[in-house]
């Protein structure tokens, strides 16, 4: 007969018994869930690895379809027919064939589509008016990441026919229509124009005194100051978009001034970006929410620098680059900066893709040793450099342009002598706008449809020299260094 206690005991066993089975099932539970949370843990990095490399490789794939489609154009215009393309480079050049082509898991079309315009010019996606000497490249790249998983990668630009000529004949008998002048002792270095309201910077005859100024040329013929702040001790060059003018101050601090020109009766001096240990500011450019400013030639410092700009009252300096000379003229497009600097090399070539580090990518070494890049302009794969005139030889041409398809290998395409200063220019399709220091010629019309025959068109004297220039509407606006400090020009009636 088992006694009370044993019976007691033998409770506490059996419950004993119970709960370490229980904690044994539930500990092998935990360790079940940590092991499936490790695994999955494991595979979702494997797999995000994964993916990024995918993704590297197809970005790579359709940067090279962008590419092909911009040979293909520089080949012809004609050969850019809408619709959606494979690419074949058998041939040794890329041509259009199929409508996809594949590289291993990945395959790629290119559509070329067409674009439509605003009234201003600007590039919309329905309403507009239809631009013939403007495409739209899109290069997709797709693969399948997993049987439940496609993935793409898509890159665009859009490819210009700079080879189609405009009216040459308008343009040989160039005239002043209006000027404005800004009082004695007032030297305009730079212009930008926005919707015929011109923004003129300038050295002013005293530090108190204004030296950035806004014009009403909405009317041409009868241009009027509307407007003038004094940001001390003066300026030498603008950008303006939106409602914001970028300009390079003169000082030693504060290179990069922000003025808020919302209210064009009432501009405001917004903000100021120093550089530290950096000489005066001399150049600016602005796209998508970054400025590029040059400055001078600084012993300790850096010549070429970059703001982010997304909020103007509150700009921060994102990174610099040492140059070892005066960076005089900057064009930037996609993640590549054109910078125009002192003789050799004229022109430095620098990814902005990572603004934080810029590099230097490429140059170009213009022929004879004695000329500075004063300027730069872009357009498709063709940079025109300008300089100032150098020595008396054979190689001193001041106007020089390259092909950068390639940008780590620049090639030459065709220059021009003029044995003066070229200080900045516009180019509009076929012909390039250029202003000098030629006491009769300060302003100059070329053809420049063959850059291997550059030709004239039509010149202009007044009375100084031409320091900046803008296009717009077949108007060009060049600021001078002289009282009479804008000059707006048009083509012969």
């Amino acid at each position: 007969m088992i006694s009370q206690k044993s019976k007691v005991k033998s409770q506490k066993f059996t419950k004993s018994a119970g709960f370490g089975i229980i904690e044994i099932i539930v500990a092998m539970g935990i360790m079940i869930i940590i092991a499936a949370t490790g695994a999955s843990t494991v595979l979702h990095s494997f797999s995000a690895n994964r993916l990024g490399d995918e993704e590297t490789n197809a970005t790579l794939f359709a940067q090279e379809g962008i590419e092909a489609a911009r040979s293909i154009k520089n080949q012809g215009w004609a050969n850019l027919s809408t619709g959606t393309h494979g690419l074949d480079s058998s041939g040794g050049t890329w041509t259009f064939s199929g409508t996809s082509n594949t590289s291993g898991k990945y395959t790629r079309q290119v559509v070329i589509s067409e674009v439509q315009r605003d009234a201003g010019g600007a590039i919309v996606e329905s309403g507009g008016t239809f631009d013939p000497d403007t495409v739209k490249a899109t290069s997709t790249a797709t693969w399948e990441f997993s049987p439940t998983r496609n993935n793409s990668v898509s890159l665009v630009t859009y490819l210009t026919n700079f080879e189609k000529p405009i009216g040459l004949g308008d343009w040989q008998n160039p005239q002043t229509l209006g000027s404005v002048d800004l009082g004695p002792g007032n030297i305009a270095t730079d212009v930008a124009v926005l919707n015929k309201i011109v923004y003129l910077t300038a050295e002013a005859a005293a530090v108190s005194k204004p030296d950035f100024w806004i014009v009403d040329a909405t009317d041409g013929e009868n241009p009027f100051i509307i407007s003038s702040i004094d940001t001390s001790p003066g300026l030498n060059a603008v950008d303006v978009s939106g409602n914001y003018a970028y300009v390079a101050n003169q000082g030693k601090d504060n290179q990069l001034q922000i003025i808020d020109i919302t209210d064009i009766n009432n501009p405001i001096l917004l903000s100021e970006v120093d550089f530290e240990k950096a000489e005066e500011g001399i150049s600016v450019f602005y796209l998508d929410n970054k400025v590029y400013v040059g400055s001078m030639n600084a012993n300790d410092g850096r010549e070429f620098h970059i703001v982010d700009v997304t909020d103007p009252a509150n700009p921060s300096f994102l990174g610099s680059l040492e140059i070892g000379e005066n960076v005089n003229g900057i064009y930037v497009r996609d993640a590549t900066a054109y910078l125009a600097k002192p003789k050799g090399p004229e022109v430095q070539i620098v990814d902005v893709s990572d603004p934080a580090n810029p590099s230097i990518i490429g140059s170009f070494d213009a022929t004879g040793g004695s000329e500075d890049g004063k300027g730069v302009y872009l357009v498709g794969d063709r940079l025109y450099l300008v300089r100032l005139n150098g020595g008396n030889h054979d190689d001193h041409h001041e106007l020089f342009i390259v092909d950068v398809g390639d940008p780590i290998s620049p090639q030459v395409l065709g220059s021009k002598d003029f044995g003066n200063d070229i200080n900045d220019l516009k180019v509009k399709d076929n012909l390039v706008f250029l202003v000098t220091s030629n006491p009769t010629e300060e302003f100059l019309v070329w053809d420049i449809l063959d850059p291997a025959n550059i030709v004239e068109v039509g010149s202009l004297n007044f009375p100084q020299t031409g320091t900046g220039i803008y296009y717009e509407d077949n108007i060009v606006y060049v600021s001078v260094r002289s009282n009479d400090a804008l000059r707006i020009i048009v083509p012969s009636p």
